[in-house]
């Protein structure tokens, strides 16, 4: 079956893309193959003036290359092969005779786009699915097949520097206004609509402005935008990601050359940047994203999530009450006082302020928003919720006798489900009559923020409600793991150790700056001192004791942070202090609570004893990962992987913990464990799992 469908009528010769078998439309070489035979074939049909380009998938125009057959080179030089073909079919493509137009009435992305950009006119439709960009610097590339050519020449070298820099897509208005887009027609009637474009002769070319296209040839011009772009480049990335400064690096050297040079430089600046590891472990972490549908379960009953209500309507529950308005779901809160119910929303309200502001949303959309928002200090109206979540202090007590609250007021058929960061499902199912509709679901703080959603059967949840909330996560803009009941599941008990070790190691007097400095040096967001302050010290010391409870010694709590919590002023960012002295101007070390603790400030570290610290921060997460993998919390290292990048901010360069693992060596990391254990404590003794995977020689990915 072929994905490509000619129709000719009079001067025109539509082309309707439609990959069989697949969701989206992806060029491949199977794909660059035929449309290099349907170059043939508009070449030898003089009669043909026009070639209108359109995809059947709903959606999506063309989603890029095929990330498959990238992943399966198996060297830079076959990366290098894949691309020189995509340009060789694209130069073809431009150089028809007759006029090309891409109807983009979808997602247009990377090799899309770039294809689109090959076109003699680029229409966009006023759908809100269109999307135009080149994400290829988030999997660790550039564009290849002309898009650091192409998009300069359209939009100027300055905003196609940063569009393809930033790798973020623009919508179809958006793609008009800066010149990316000839023009927009009604998603309607999109051809009809464009062939009276056409037949008035209004179908024109955008281009940069003479004096844009005058000002890249003035002497400075590219001292300038390199310095200024560069700066603001190591700034976002820290200088972890190659790409955004080779994207940089492609577009000065040729924008002033030929085509054919640049393409050269295109290619072999893609070559070198695939030699390296970044952009296999970034494509693999795409590939973990896909593989999380795979997780859910098939289910049968498929039921509609429609109507929601959220017990508890603090700042924790105004987060997830927006997540689910913001997906056209209807929100109704339940507290205690209406004053809480005003936090909910407050809270919810803020975040959509701020899309407002940001332009992602308009007034209209907000204010719809808003509508879907109702809220009760009794349980009035909850008969209709399709599902309930609590969010509510984590107390077992409380939460128990809530969800048993919830069981009273609701339908039979709905799911109930609690917001916990640590607590047992099993032991809260217990309060239930049927506990085979509840389950966990563990959002991240802030939600509005977090792509991750932490799933948690009890042993007695139907797989129906599992896969039932899962599909409406995804659906919802999410990322669910499925993980075990266990004391902090998966993140926090992966997570929690790493906070805990770096207070074990202020400790020792080590300075604060310099522990959170390590972490970030190695590609962490935020320091984990500076992460405990903006948890909050009691909602740390709270899950820590949970985990200390489930795990012993391993997980043993410092008494010096039960000692700040209970002296109330040291909770971290929401008291103004913690670990740090945070103030409106600034936040800096809070030293003092080195003659507080009694403990002698080390002023210097080495090189070694900063080794030591970066250590013993990663590989107390390592150790208590491949518990997690030989106790089956998780399905696979891939899904562990993800979890971490989504949920704690992990360096997605490094490609999870687990790839980090890898890449340093099981037989290293097991000895350095055991180095640890005998010098610093035994809660470094290397697990059995991680012991059988150095004996046999083995790594966390064993087939790729």
């Amino acid at each position: 079956m072929t994905a490509l469908t000619v129709v000719y009528k009079d001067a025109f010769a539509y082309v309707t893309i439609d990959q069989p078998g697949e969701a989206v439309n992806t060029f491949g070489r199977s794909l660059l193959d035929e449309l290099d035979q349907l170059i043939n074939t508009l070449d030898a049909a003089p009669a043909v003036q026009w070639v209108v380009v359109e995809s059947a998938k709903k959606g999506v125009f063309i989603a890029g290359a095929d990330i498959r057959e990238l992943q399966s080179a198996t060297s830079a030089d076959d990366v290098a092969a894949l691309i020189s073909r995509g340009q060789e079919v694209f130069n073809r493509w431009a150089a028809l005779s007759a006029k090309t137009v891409a109807l983009i009435n979808g997602a247009a992305l990377g090799g899309g786009l770039e294809f689109a950009l090959a076109c003699d006119y680029v229409v966009v439709t006023n759908a809100d699915t269109v999307r135009l960009g080149l994400p290829e610097v988030n999997l660790g590339i550039i564009p290849g097949w002309g898009g650091t050519q192409r998009l300069p020449k359209r939009i100027g070298v300055l905003p196609a520097i940063q569009h393809i820099v930033s790798g973020k897509p623009v919508s179809g208005k958006r793609a008009l206004a800066m010149g990316l887009a000839d023009a927009m027609v009604s998603a309607a009637f999109g051809q009809a609509s464009l062939n009276q474009w056409i037949q008035s002769k209004q179908l024109k070319r955008r281009c940069p402005s003479r004096w844009v296209r005058v000002m890249t040839y003035l002497p400075f011009f590219n001292s300038i935008v390199r310095r200024m772009v560069r700066s603001a480049i190591i700034k976002t990335t820290k200088g972890m990601y190659p790409a955004p400064l080779m994207a940089l690096d492609v577009v000065l050297k040729t924008h002033r050359g030929s085509l054919r040079d640049g393409l050269i430089r295109e290619r072999d600046a893609i070559k070198a940047l695939v030699a390296a590891p970044i952009p296999q472990y970034l494509i693999a972490l795409f590939f973990a994203q896909e593989s999380v549908k795979k997780q859910v379960p098939s289910g049968i009953t498929q039921r509609s999530i429609h109507q929601v209500g959220v017990i508890g309507a603090g700042l924790m529950g105004g987060g997830i009450g927006w997540w689910f308005i913001n997906h056209g779901q209807a929100v109704r809160f339940m507290d205690m006082s209406w004053s809480m119910i005003y936090k909910g929303y407050s809270a919810a309200s803020a975040i959509i302020q701020k899309g407002v502001k940001r332009k992602k949303i308009t007034a209209r959309e907000a204010m719809v928003m808003r509508r879907r928002m109702t809220g009760t200090v009794t349980y009035l109206g909850f008969e209709i919720m399709d599902l309930v979540i609590e969010a509510v202090p984590e107390k077992m007590a409380l939460k128990q006798e809530v969800l048993a609250t919830i069981e009273r007021h609701v339908d039979e058929q709905a799911i109930i489900a609690t917001n916990t960061s640590s607590l047992s499902i099993d032991d809260m199912a217990t309060c239930l009559k049927n506990p085979q509709r509840f389950l966990g679901i563990h959002f991240f703080s802030p939600v509005h923020k977090m792509p991750l959603v932490e799933i948690i059967p009890s042993e007695q949840t139907s797989p129906d409600v599992v896969a039932d909330v899962c599909r409406m996560v995804i659906a919802n803009k999410k990322f669910p793991i499925i993980v075990k009941n266990c004391p902090g599941f998966l993140v926090n008990r992966l997570l929690l150790p790493y906070v805990n070790e770096a207070i074990h190691i202020l400790l020792e007097g080590y300075p604060i700056a310099k522990i959170d400095r390590i972490a970030t040096a190695f590609g962490m967001p935020i320091g984990p001192l500076a992460l405990a302050d903006e948890v909050g010290l009691d909602i740390g010391l709270h899950v820590l004791t949970v985990l200390e409870a489930g795990y012993g010694d391993r997980m043993m709590v410092p008494k010096v942070l039960d000692q700040l919590v209970t002296a109330d002023r040291f909770l971290g960012k929401k008291s103004g202090m913690g670990f740090y002295i945070h103030t409106s101007k600034k936040t800096v070390p809070h030293d003092a609570l080195y003659d507080r603790l009694s403990i002698n400030q080390k002023h210097r570290v080495s090189p070694s004893e900063s080794e030591v610290i970066r250590d013993r921060l990663l590989l107390i997460m390592v150790n208590e990962a491949a518990r997690c993998l030989d106790e089956k919390v998780v399905a696979s290292p891939q899904l562990l992987d993800m979890a971490m990048v989504m949920g704690t901010g992990f360096p997605p360069f490094r490609g999870g913990l687990l790839r980090y693992a890898d890449a340093v060596g099981i037989h290293g990391i097991v000895d350095r464990l055991t180095q640890l254990a005998q010098r610093v404590h035994t809660r470094f003794a290397p697990c059995s799992y991680l012991q059988t995977m150095a004996k046999d020689n083995t790594l966390f990915y064993r087939k790729d």
